[in-house]
């Protein structure tokens, strides 16, 4: 403690401050690993950072024979156990879908089982037989099943969507040769995101509308249109204002901060996430493609109906537009297999351009923002 602290003697080591000299639990651990080498915790720390901080296997090595750190094998199989469970969140949520999801198909068995049956009944009845007890009850247990039906529905939890996206990486070869050239890496990333809104109201498997019914003036915007698009824009410039000029930030107080919608509490809450990794594959490439929409759907909630049928919870994979069109090729080019699993229909692909988003705004910047503080200057 006294060579830690100077300041400190025989008679002081009492008031001796760990916070202020963590040094002392570094040298502490590093001795008592080596007495016991279960007594690891600390260079284990130290190891995680260091790694994440991208230090080499070089430094490791050297590190771990002053007792410092763990060997790369150990801090490999550390961070393996660490990351054991980390779709586990994203299980939960597929569960809750798919014991939902079964429920519900039971049930509609078991409806369409009491029809056939009451088809049945309808048939002795104009024979003349006496089917109206039976008809009665059945009557009874087709509209508790219908009750039960629509009470899934509205209980049924909040799905998820999956975020793909590409990653492509260069690296240069310091000293390059015929056999070391630079290496270029096309891999893809992908995220799961609960859904904060849960619209049990909207089917999923067909259109509220038919498109050759809708007319035209209902893509024209109405006055109400007009006038809650002006209402939005209102709140957007006054926070542009309040935040932009420091003469007006008097009146931050007054200006809403988010705009006022349907849905306002539940977006308010922070979105769910769960990191799924890196899939090694190239989404250029078709076969890899293929692979990757095939790995993606092992996620979806899918329960077994009797007669080789299959019913999917659906699940959107959201990304740009080259995603987009590769995952539907992806499809496209497994239609004809035998089930749906294998055809992949449990995924649909949406369009979510923020590379598009992205140019907007930088050209924004460029011949407006820069623009403007040239002519000021």
């Amino acid at each position: 403690m006294a060579a830690a602290d100077p300041t400190s003697n025989t008679r002081t080591t009492s008031t001796f401050d760990p916070v202020k000299h963590p040094g002392v639990y570094t040298a502490a651990s590093i001795l008592l690993k080596k007495r016991d080498k279960a007594m690891s915790l600390v260079p284990y720390i130290i190891s995680t950072v260091l790694k994440v901080g991208k230090t080499s296997k070089t430094a490791f090595v050297r590190l771990n024979h002053l007792g410092v750190t763990m060997s790369p094998k150990s801090v490999n199989k550390a961070l393996d156990l660490i990351g054991e469970d980390y779709d586990a969140k994203l299980h939960e949520w597929k569960d809750r879908v798919f014991q939902n999801l079964s429920e519900k198909v039971e049930t509609i068995q078991e409806r369409e089982r009491l029809e056939l049956r009451k088809q049945e009944l309808n048939q002795q009845l104009l024979s003349g037989e006496e089917v109206g007890t039976q008809m009665t009850e059945l009557e009874a247990a087709a509209s508790c099943l219908d009750n039960t039906i629509s009470k899934l529905e509205e209980e049924c939890p909040s799905s998820f969507n999956i975020v793909l996206d590409n990653i492509d990486l260069k690296v240069l070869a310091s000293d390059m040769t015929s056999d070391n050239q630079n290496k270029d890496y096309h891999w893809c990333n992908h995220n799961a995101h609960l859904d904060r809104v849960n619209p049990v109201q909207l089917e999923n498997d067909e259109p509220i509308a038919n498109l050759q019914d809708v007319p035209n003036s209902a893509f024209l915007p109405s006055l109400d249109d007009q006038n809650s698009l002006l209402s939005d824009f209102v709140i957007l410039v006054g926070r542009v204002i309040v935040e932009s000029l420091p003469e007006f930030s008097i009146f931050k107080d007054v200006v809403p901060l988010h705009i006022k919608h349907k849905y306002s509490d539940e977006l308010k809450k922070k979105t769910e996430t769960v990191n799924l990794g890196v899939l090694f594959k190239n989404e250029n490439l078709g076969e890899e493609m293929i692979d990757i929409v095939r790995e993606l759907h092992e996620l979806v909630p899918t329960v077994e109906v009797p007669g080789g049928e299959e019913a999917f919870d659906r699940v959107p994979v959201v990304g740009d537009q080259k995603t987009m069109e590769r995952g539907v090729e992806a499809q496209f080019s497994v239609r004809n297999a035998y089930t749906k699993s294998r055809r992949l229909e449990g995924l649909f692909f949406q369009l979510a351009d923020w590379h598009h988003e992205n140019k907007f705004l930088s050209v924004s910047q460029v011949y407006v923002y820069y623009l403007v503080h040239s002519l000021l200057i």
